[in-house]
C-alpha cells in the first residue's frame, strides 16, 4: 500500500520568506534539537529554540503531538512530542498526520528500523548524485506492508520503551561521568 493512502503528508514552510512581526505572537522553530528530543536522544547541554513573532500563520506549517516529522536531509522520522506542539515546521521537513489503518509509532518505527523501509530508501539515495535528500514525492510513492492494528501498536510501544531505555542508559552514563569527574578532579 502507498504511503499517501495512509496519510496526509505534507512540506515544510520555507522559513525565510516568513516577515517577522515585532507585534506578533513568539513561534518557536523545529530543529535538529527539536528531533533529536523528540527520538529520545538525552541532550547533555540545555537547547534553546530559536523563535519568530508572526501574526498571520494561516501559511505556517505547524506539527502538534502525534505527528510524524521526516528529516527529509537524514530520512529518519520522529513523532512529536508535547513539547513540541505548535513549533513551526522548516522546509527541510515535512509532516506526516491524518493518519488511517496506521499506528503513528508504528510508521515511526518501520521508517527508522524496518528492512522494507531501508531497501526503498537505499534505491532513492542510489541515483542521487550528490545530495541525498529525500523529497515528499518520494515519500507518498513509498510502499508499506501493513501488519494488524494489534501488531502495529504492539511494535510502537517496543519501539517506544527502546528509546526511553536508550535515553535513561544514556542519561546515566552523563550523570556517571560527572561524578567521576568530580570525584577524581
Amino acid at each position: 500500500m502507498k504511503l499517501d493512502e495512509l496519510m496526509s503528508i505534507e512540506s515544510g514552510t520555507l522559513v525565510s520568506r516568513l516577515q517577522s512581526d515585532s507585534s506578533g505572537k513568539t513561534y518557536y522553530l523545529y530543529d535538529q534539537s527539536s528531533f533529536a528530543e523528540d527520538n529520545g536522544v538525552f541532550m547533555t547541554e540545555k537547547v534553546s529554540h530559536k523563535t519568530i513573532k508572526l501574526n498571520d500563520v494561516s501559511k505556517v506549517q505547524m506539527i502538534h503531538q502525534n505527528d510524524i516529522v521526516v528529516n527529509l536531509a537524514s530520512s529518519e522520522s520522529s513523532l512529536v512530542s508535547k513539547k513540541h506542539e505548535g513549533y513551526i515546521l522548516p522546509y527541510n521537513y515535512c509532516k506526516l498526520n491524518n493518519f488511517r489503518n496506521i499506528e503513528p509509532g508504528y510508521f515511526h518505527y518501520w521508517l527508522n528500523s524496518s528492512i522494507e523501509a531501508a531497501s526503498q530508501l537505499k534505491l532513492i539515495h542510489q541515483g542521487a548524485t550528490l545530495i541525498k535528500k529525500l523529497s515528499v514525492q518520494q515519500i507518498k510513492e513509498f510502499s508499506i506492508t501493513l501488519p494488524s492494528s494489534e501488531k502495529q501498536e504492539e511494535i510502537a510501544l517496543l519501539n517506544q520503551s527502546r528509546m526511553k531505555l536508550k535515553y535513561l542508559q544514556d542519561k546515566r552514563h552523563y550523570l556517571l561521568s560527572i561524578l567521576i569527574k568530580n570525584k577524581v578532579f
